[in-house]
Parts: C-alpha cells; sequence; structure tokens
C-alpha cells in the first residue's frame, strides 16, 4: 500500500473514529491518543502485504470498539488519584453562586406558577408523584379515586406547568 492510500485512508476514517471516541468519553486527550492508536494499528495491519482484510470497515471498529474497552478498564481499575485538602476552598465562587441563585428564582417562580395554574388537589397528586416517589395506583388509593384519574390529572397539570413555565421563563424581548 502506497504513502499516499495509506493518508488517504487516514484522512476517511479520523473524522468518524474521532467522533465515536468523543461521544463517548467527551475527554480531548484519551479520544486524541485513542484515535491515533486505533488507526495506525489498522493501518499497518491494512497495510501488511500478508494480511488479507475482507472488510475494512469492520475490523476498524472493532479495533475502535477493543481500545475503548481497554481505556475504560483501565481506568476503573486505576482511578486518578486527587489529594484531598480539608481545608481547601475554591478561591472564586462567584459562579457557583450564580447558578445557585439562578436555581432559587427559578424554583420560586415554578412555585409560582404551580400555585397560579394547577388546583390544589393536582398539586398534592404533583407532590405524591415526584417528591414522594408514589405511582398512580398508590395515589389513587390515598385520595380515593382511579388510577387513570391521577394519570389524566397529573399529565393536564403538568402540561399546565410547562406551558406557563416556558412563557415565563423563555419569553424573548
Amino acid at each position: 500500500m502506497t504513502e499516499r492510500e495509506i493518508t488517504q485512508l487516514w484522512n476517511e476514517y479520523y473524522p468518524k473514529v474521532f467522533g465515536y471516541f468523543y461521544r463517548r468519553l467527551h475527554n480531548q486527550e484519551d479520544v486524541e491518543d485513542l484515535t491515533s492508536i486505533s488507526l495506525t494499528s489498522f493501518l499497518n495491519k491494512v497495510s501488511d502485504s500478508e494480511t488479507k482484510i475482507t472488510n475494512q470497515n469492520a475490523y476498524l471498529w472493532r479495533i475502535c470498539h477493543n481500545q475503548l474497552n481497554t481505556l475504560i478498564r483501565t481506568k476503573s481499575k486505576n482511578p486518578a488519584l486527587v489529594p484531598y485538602e480539608e481545608d481547601w476552598v475554591p478561591e472564586d465562587k462567584t459562579i457557583e453562586n450564580q447558578r445557585s441563585n439562578e436555581f432559587k428564582n427559578r424554583m420560586s417562580s415554578l412555585k409560582k406558577c404551580i400555585a397560579k395554574h394547577c388546583k390544589q388537589d393536582d398539586v398534592m397528586i404533583i407532590t405524591m408523584s415526584y417528591f414522594d416517589e408514589l405511582n398512580s395506583d398508590e395515589i389513587a388509593q390515598r385520595i380515593e379515586i382511579k388510577a387513570a384519574t391521577v394519570r389524566k390529572r397529573l399529565s393536564r397539570a403538568i402540561a399546565k406547568i410547562r406551558e406557563a413555565c416556558n412563557k415565563l421563563w423563555f419569553t424573548y424581548n
């Protein structure tokens, strides 16, 4: 196999292999390493005149899969150790505080939305379903209505809340 053919295969498969690893790892360094290792291994085998590979595409993806499994196994056996210091406090907590405030504001507006757009019975069903983690049969037993009614009320209440919150949070000037 000529150098031009090898370069052509590298350029053809690199974005695909890189994307395969990136979607699974989200770590630039590991992705680049695995992409290079996999493609180099593949091209060495393909360029070897003694080896006859009938389905190059399948062979490449098998190499990628095996390389990914090897990396995951090694990382799970040897996790990166980060020194723990009790006194450590991030220097700048403004981003964290800003996110916390945004969350509090959203929760406050969500509570107002629920109170404004839902009946008290629906609020009770939502609470039982999402906070108490009860299923519709258990809720139906507690408030003595049919399970189908519980599911219908829950669905309608969530739809109302979703619509009201979307209008509240995503209105553009």
